[in-house]
């Protein structure tokens, strides 16, 4: 049902429809009224309910956050409470269960020690003590004097050795003619070589031995210091053949390290255990972890420091794995004893550049070299009999000192081929470069009985085969193990020889002691098992107290005679007496001292003199004591004979525990040693600081005591004299290893000379020195005259045909000698052991010369060797080498395949690095190449061949590397390398063969750019053999480049994107590609010719080409194209010809041409082409679209230089609206593929692209430095912007980066997101006093007027300001109020703000300029208050003249100024704080009348109402004129009188800025002459928008109510 009001209107507008005015009734309006009442009554209340609502969910929000952040933390508290309760509770239970098993482990450790000490005791009482034995001459050991310690180190020199130990031993009773050398300082002309320096790896410290153990021990054993044999090996090794010989090998360990043997024996038994490991490479690391193990918390000094020796020399020896490598690293540079730190840290760093072991042990000078720490060096001799010493080690190689030599003599282009031969009496040796040379000296020195391994130097007569006094020495052998069982007698008498001559007298003695001893053995006991009791206790401090008072009644009863009061002193003092006498006559005196008794000393000579002795046991503690004792006299006495021998050449190695670092010569018999700080460095100590003290007194004792008794002795020692230690050396940084300070040492008299030979030459190698010449022609007559060289044959020497007849030789015929010495077979090859068993070929060496490979079978050691087959280098088709395996692919002679021949060699990797650089020095100075595909080209520079073409290559000068210049059938040009393979060619023309072998390569598509190739998985290759691509024509060669690994930079395929459809309809094709192609070649160089290919030469394939394939034109070129890609304007050819040039530009610039210029040229090309030809924009685009869809360049830069152009040019210039689609498609493709590595670059090109179509592109081209920076991969650059003086932003700027961006960052710092709110903002460049500021537009490009400014060398900062105010301020953001309040301070001080009303400053602008300087005096943190708002004390007068506006200054009296700012600082301000006083400031600033305007100086108008000059200020409302004095309105115009304005600029220079004013039908020019007028200007602008804006929003109000009534 209708109301009544609708009754009404309705039959009002029935009766009334054509009247003009409607008017209604009292009682309609009141109806209408009350209606419209209603309905504005419920706006409001659903206004305010959804207001109320939003406000009271809003709150609710807030609390419930804030409870759950209160409960969070409360929870969080809780539960960490509960687990450190919990924690603590499981810590102390572990600590009670951890404490009661190993109290378990210590009981037994215990028992099983009482034990062990039980059936020692035992075992010594019934074994008859020897007799003393005579003391032979011999070599002297480095060994520092023993500590006694209060844990037993166990006595293992019961434990058995391997048989062939023994038969070697035994050998060496009857000779030790081998084992014997005079070694000593250099004398002589040294090398100064000057060793480079080796650092440690960074990640030393995080692989701490321990952990190695912790990972890699069997699970049953622990890292410790193994007492007795284990049953098992440490590591798992595998098989149960190696875990007993790595039983076997510990059991010598210990034996070695306790010193069961001396002398000879010392060194046969330590080359036994480093041959075994020599021999089976499992047992490598297996011997360095046992050894590690032994030494770990290994507190007997002897014992320790013979560990270290045996390590040293195995890290001269074995190469450990790569895994314990950096463990070996870390053990030796925290744990190791005395100077072995930097000897082992140097040999293990040598290891990991030579990852093949040695062939034999170690050789006497390198154990001497380990025992002293010192350097070695060898005398080598020239061919023209000069000697030079040079400075070796134990990983030197006869290549490396060969090269060192050659390169002395200044002989630079001929250092590679040079080894050296050893000539002795017995022996000729061909050392091979790559061998070591200590392992050729070894050989010579090792017992003809000792194990030998694999050599790989030739030698030509071996020691002599063991005869029938062998079979005697093995007899003897079996006789001596049961001697001591069937006639103890005798074979006592046959050890100890002439040295038991007083037997008789000394046995009578014996028998008188023994009975005083047998009375204190009892109390002995008892003190044992007191001190056993003790010890359970865990009382060590007492234990050591009764241990030194035993040491002082010992020393006491010795010194002195004994008192009759005490049965037990004097029973002490009879024993201690006697344990004097055991010292000169029980024990066996060390070697190195002359027997019989004498006092004669044995000359220093360092000939090592075999020696056998027994040393006899002893138990309890007394034997400790004494043998400690013994040590500390025979250690002095040792010292004094190396002192007296050597210390005129190096200083002596302190042998203290844990100083590695200090070269001092201590007396044994001195009170104790200090340990310095770099002594425990690095290293966790061995024992406690108490102990250490301890020991150091008993140390003092014992050398008491060796002085009381040495003079009851058959023979007196004389004390050391003590001398002046040499300086430290130098600080060495922690991670550089220190270099071994002592002068090298070396054979003085060796029976052997190292003489330098020529080994093998270079493919292309001359004569560049007649030098050279000369020993090489020395060297060949040598051989040919000597019958053991051999590399000849018996039928080669006799054709020879070499005289000895004298006289002089011409260099003609020693070219000729030599030549022809180059022809045979095996004379110039490095022979390396290689075994083969094919059916093709069974050798057992292979050699590699200058023209190619022999394969070498030697029937047995010492014999020729006889070739097999020779291959020369353009037959061998490649070479795959594997760990211990080499496999030569070799070229069939009569068809064009192949056949591989394998073979086992230690050397493999050698052997194939050595046939790689002789087939790549060949391939390097090629003359001819084979191509691998068909290259057609358009391009008259470079050169088009079909497949398998013969070229022949050309130099010239400034080629880029890549490209080759040749010649095919008369014509010459450039063409990619990759697209060749090279030909190996011996004379003018290349064979055959070459041309065979090239062809296989290329059928199997593989480009020997490194003939060390590693074997491809089958599924990579099935996956090439799927792609097929085309590029120029070419088919084949990119899965070729694929297969090789080549890069596939880009995953992108024409097929896939819609550039195939815009292709289609835009891209020249067909029939009009061809002529537009005859149209381009009749004005080019060389176009004629080319023209005629076209007609009469080209395969059908290239016609189709030249006509053009869609799916080529959208795929990656190697070859420019003759043609653009779009269709053009036809007739104009040099739009053509710069489409051309631009292509070539994009491929220079990728890297797929030849450069010409630099890359920012090619560039800049580009961008003046595209700037002058819009028509171009496209046709860039599609051309570098192009080159980066399915980009298989083998360029590694041509996919990364292609997107950094299109990086560059997406910022300058756009492309048409039809092909935006496609290119928008291209670039999200890419970014949408992750695992491409460009598509980061893709998004900044789509963000390019975006700024470009928003603000046109950039305008001025890039700086030489901005293209570096992108070639560089660096796209962003950071740019400081500041707000005001004391505050600046720090923003990243890309190349396309434009003020809009800028603002946008900077104003969401302020808190404004939307766009109305930014465009009150603005940046201005700020050029100094001098210079006007110059505004930035919202489309300026920061790029681009940081380019202009920095091209003129100008200082300039980007400032930040607010330029338009619209709306109300407010307050809120911390920055957003600093920014107004500096603004606002600075228009306050320059008098902008307060006007002079009639010249006079008014009293109420007085009271706001005092309060705006008190609120200024607050914000700035004067001294008037205090940072907490308490107040402070008065302004000074010279505050408030800075605080007041210079131009008003003069209205009042300084001291009235003063007083009135200081009142309302008083009373007003100085409770605020500084933000809040900044605030205040702002808010008393929005009050003044001019405030958010911004003024601008103006000098002259053409208004004759505006004389001089003055001030314009521009706000919202409109122009304002001002007196540039009184700063009075002078005149005033609104934005609805504005027409337009423009900037103009006289010849003198001046600027001007006219003002239209007016309406459409009279205006009149406002003419301003001012420097700012690029500011006004935009300024003006946005105003005039804002105010049109408001009118509009106005007019359209009017209107809608207006029409609002018109329809009532």
């Amino acid at each position: 049902m209708s109301s009544p009001v609708s009754f009404v209107l309705i039959l009002y507008f029935t009766q009334y429809h054509n009247l003009n005015k409607l008017f209604l009734r009292e009682s309609t309006e009141r109806v209408l009224e009350e209606a419209r009442a209603i309905r504005l009554r419920d706006a409001a209340v659903l206004i305010q309910k959804t207001v109320r609502g939003y406000l009271t969910r809003r709150r609710y929000k807030t609390q419930l956050m804030s409870a759950i952040i209160v409960q969070s933390h409360v929870r969080m508290f809780l539960a960490r409470k509960h687990y450190f309760k919990l924690r603590s509770a499981i810590v102390c239970l572990q600590s009670l269960v951890r404490m009661k098993r190993q109290r378990r482990v210590f009981k037994k450790i215990l028992d099983e020690r009482r034990v062990e000490e039980e059936l020692e005791l035992s075992r010594v009482e019934q074994e008859p003590h020897p007799p003393p034995q005579s003391l032979p001459t011999g070599h002297v050991h480095h060994m520092p004097s023993r500590q006694v310690s209060a844990e037993r180190i166990p006595v293992v020199s019961t434990l058995d050795l391997p048989a062939d130990v023994g038969v070697i031993l035994a050998g060496l009773v009857h000779t030790d003619e081998q084992m014997c050398a005079d070694l000593g300082p250099v004398k002589g002309r040294t090398l100064d070589h000057e060793p480079p320096t080796r650092t440690l790896p960074a990640n030393v410290d995080v692989c701490p031995f321990p952990k190695f153990a912790g990972a890699y021990f069997q699970a049953s054993l622990v890292f410790a210091m193994a007492k007795v044999p284990l049953p098992l090996s440490l590591l798992k090794l595998g098989t149960k053949e190696l875990e007993a010989e790595a039983v076997d090998m510990l059991k010598m360990v210990m034996n070695f390290m306790q010193e069961s043997l001396t002398g000879t024996k010392d060194v046969i038994l330590g080359n036994y255990i480093i041959a075994k490991a020599l021999h089976s490479a499992p047992l490598r690391d297996e011997l360095y972890t046992q050894i590690c193990n032994q030494v770990w918390c290994n507190k007997d000094e002897q014992s320790l420091t013979r560990g270290w020796l045996l390590l040293a020399l195995c890290s001269g020896t074995l190469p450990p794995s790569e895994v314990m490598d950096s463990y070996l690293l870390n053990f030796s540079f925290h744990y190791a004893y005395a100077g072995y730190k930097a000897y082992c840290q140097h040999n293990l760093l040598r290891t990991s550049c030579r990852h093949i072991a040695r062939s034999a042990p170690p050789c006497l000078l390198e154990w001497r070299s380990a025992r002293s720490f010192a350097r070695t060096a060898l005398e080598f001799y020239y061919p023209d009999g000069q000697s030079l010493y040079v400075p070796t080690d134990s990983w030197t190689t006869s290549r490396d000192v060969a090269r060192l030599m050659v390169h002395e003599r200044g002989l630079a282009l001929n250092l590679e081929g040079w080894t050296f031969q050893l000539m002795c009496t017995s022996q000729c040796v061909d050392l091979a470069g790559y061998g070591y040379l200590f392992d050729a000296i070894s050989q010579l020195e090792l017992p003809p009985e000792f194990p030998r391994g694999t050599s790989p130097h030739l030698v030509t007569s071996h020691l002599a085969k063991p005869d029938s006094r062998s079979s005697k020495v093995m007899s003897w052998f079996v006789e001596s193990l049961f001697a001591p069982v069937l006639e103890p007698e005798e074979s006592q008498k046959e050890e100890g020889g002439e040295a038991r001559k007083g037997k008789g007298e000394e046995e009578k003695r014996k028998i008188k002691e023994k009975a005083r001893k047998e009375e204190v053995v009892e109390e002995e006991e008892r003190e044992v098992e007191q001190e056993r009791k003790e010890e359970k206790a865990g009382n060590e401090d007492d234990d050591e107290d009764d241990l030194i008072t035993d040491i002082d009644s010992m020393v006491s009863a010795i010194k002195s005679p004994p008192p009759p009061k005490s049965a037990s002193v004097s029973k002490v003092a009879a024993l201690a007496k006697q344990l004097a006498l055991d010292c000169e006559d029980l024990l066996p005196p060390p070697p190195g001292f002359g027997g019989g008794g004498t006092d004669k000393k044995a000359p220093t000579t360092g000939k090592v003199t075999p020696y056998i002795a027994q040393p006899p046991s002893f138990t309890g503690y007394h034997a400790e004591l004494l043998q400690s004792a013994l040590l500390v006299k025979q250690q002095s006495a040792q010292m004094e004979e190396d002192l007296s021998g050597y210390r005129g050449f190096w200083p002596q190695q302190s042998t203290n525990i844990g100083t590695p670092e200090v070269y001092n010569v201590t007396k044994p018999q001195s009170k104790g040693r200090e340990a310095t700080k770099a002594d425990t460095e690095g290293r966790p100590p061995l024992r406690s600081q108490n102990s250490i003290g301890m020991l150091q007194k008993r140390h003092s004792r014992l050398s008491s005591l060796y002085h009381s008794t040495s003079s009851t002795g058959s023979g007196s020692l004389q004390a050391d004299p003590v001398l002046d230690a040499p300086p430290p050396p130098p600080t060495i940084n922690v991670f550089t290893v220190p270099p071994l300070w002592t002068p090298p040492i070396t054979y003085t008299d060796p029976s052997w000379t190292l003489t330098l030979k020529k080994e093998f030459f270079n493919p292309l190698e001359a004569f560049e020195e007649d030098t050279v010449l000369d020993w090489v022609f020395c060297q060949v007559v040598r051989d040919t005259l000597y019958d053991g060289c051999l590399r000849m044959s018996e039928k080669e020497r006799e054709r020879y045909g070499v005289s000895e007849s004298g006289g002089s030789v011409s260099q003609a015929a020693k070219v000729e000698v030599v030549a022809r010495a180059r022809e045979l077979p095996c004379y110039f090859c490095c022979i390396f052991i290689a075994l083969s068993r094919t059916e093709l070929i069974e050798c057992s060496h292979i050699g590699i010369g200058h023209k190619g490979v022999v394969f070498i079978k030697q029937q047995a050691a010492s014999t020729p060797l006889l070739p097999v087959q020779q291959c020369c280098y353009d037959g061998i088709v490649r070479c795959v080498s594997g760990a211990t395996s080499v496999t030569l692919t070799l070229l069939c002679d009569d068809k064009e395949s192949s056949y591989d021949v394998y073979m086992h060699s230690d050397y493999a990797n050698q052997i194939a690095e050595l046939v790689s650089k002789q087939l790549m020095e060949l391939e390097t100075n090629r003359q001819y190449v084979m191509t691998l595909a068909e290259y057609s080209t358009f391009e008259s520079t470079l050169l088009s061949f079909p497949k398998e073409a013969i070229i022949k290559l050309h130099s010239k000068a400034n080629l880029e590397r890549g490209w080759l210049f040749g010649e095919f059938e008369g014509r010459v040009g450039i063409f990619p390398e990759e697209y060749s393979i090279p030909l190996i060619s011996w004379g003018e023309t290349p064979s055959e063969k070459s041309i065979m072998r090239a062809r296989l390569l290329s059928k199997s598509r593989l480009i020997p750019d490194n003939h060390v190739i590693k074997k491809m998985s089958s599924s990579k290759e099935s996956s090439s053999k799927d792609k097929s691509c085309v590029v120029d024509g070419t088919k084949g060669l990119i899965e070729a480049i694929e297969l090789m690994g080549g890069p596939l930079n880009h995953p992108l395929s024409p097929e896939d994107t819609p550039m195939r459809e815009y292709a289609s309809k835009h891209f020249l094709l067909g029939q009009n590609r061809v002529e537009m192609i005859k149209k381009l070649s009749t004005t080019q160089t060389g176009g004629l010719n080319f023209l005629t290919n076209i007609r009469d030469t080209l395969s059908r394939k290239k016609k189709e080409q030249a006509e053009g394939n869609l799916s080529e034109l959208l795929r990656f070129s190697k070859s420019p194209i003759p043609v653009s890609l779009l269709q053009l304007e036809p007739t104009d050819l040099d739009i053509q010809n710069l489409a051309v040039e631009c292509f070539l530009a994009v491929m220079r610039f990728m890297g797929d041409y030849v450069l010409k210029g630099t890359l920012e040229d090619n560039i800049f090309f580009i961008l003046k082409c595209t700037r002058e030809h819009m028509t171009l924009h496209d046709e860039v685009y599609c051309q570098l679209i192009k080159q980066l869809t399915d980009n298989r360049s083998t360029k590694p830069l041509s996919c990364l230089r292609g997107w950094q152009l299109l990086y560059i040019c997406s910022a300058y210039f756009l492309c048409s609206a039809s092909l935006l689609p496609s290119l928008v498609h291209f670039l999200q493709t890419c970014i949408a593929n992750t695992s491409s590595p460009y598509h980061a670059l893709a998004s900044m090109c789509e963000f390019n692209l975006r700024r470009s179509l928003r603000f046109g592109g950039r305008k001025d081209p890039p700086s030489t430095a901005e293209i570096q920076s992108v070639i560089d991969e660096k796209y962003t650059r950071r740019q400081v912007v500041h707000l005001h003086d004391n505050c600046s932003k720090i923003l990243r700027v890309k190349m396309s980066t434009a003020t809009y961006d800028i603002l946008k960052e900077m104003c969401a710092l302020l808190g404004f997101q939307q766009e109305e709110e930014i465009d009150e903002f603005g940046l201005y460049v700020d050029l100094g006093e001098n210079c006007p500021p110059l505004p930035l537009l919202m489309s300026d490009y920061i790029t681009d007027m940081t380019s202009m400014v920095e091209s003129r060398g100008l200082e300039y900062r980007i400032c930040f300001t607010k330029l338009v105010w619209n709306g109300p301020v407010k307050l809120q953001n911390s920055l957003y109020i600093d920014l107004l309040y500096f603004q606002a301070k600075t228009d306050v001080l320059n008098g902008f703000l307060i006007p002079l009303n009639g010249g006079l400053l008014s009293q109420e602008m007085a009271e706001v300029v005092c309060q705006l300087a008190a609120l200024q005096s607050r914000a700035e943190g004067n001294k008037g208050g205090t940072e907490g708002g308490e107040r402070g004390g008065g302004l000074t007068q010279r505050e408030v003249t800075r605080l007041v506006p210079p131009s008003l200054s003069r209205f009042m009296l300084p001291s009235e100024w003063s007083k009135c700012v200081q009142l309302h600082y008083q009373s007003h301000v100085a409770d605020l704080a500084r933000p809040d006083a900044r605030k205040k400031y702002i808010k008393l600033a929005t009050t003044l009348p001019l405030y958010g305007s911004r003024f601008f100086p103006i000098l002259a108008t053409s208004d004759p109402t505006l004389q001089g000059r003055s001030l314009l200020a521009v706000n919202k409302k409109g122009l304002y004129f001002l007196d540039h004095v009184t700063k009075v309105v002078l005149q005033e115009f609104p934005y609805g009188t504005i027409v337009s304005t423009r900037m103009l600029r006289s010849q003198d220079g001046k600027q001007f800025f006219d003002i239209k004013l007016g309406s459409l039908l009279q205006q009149t020019i406002l003419r301003c002459e001012t420097p700012c007028g690029r500011e006004i200007g935009p300024l003006l602008g946005k105003y005039i928008n804002l105010w049109a804006e408001q009118q509009k929003e106005l007019d359209e109000e009017t209107y809608g109510i207006a029409h609002g009534l018109s329809y009532l």
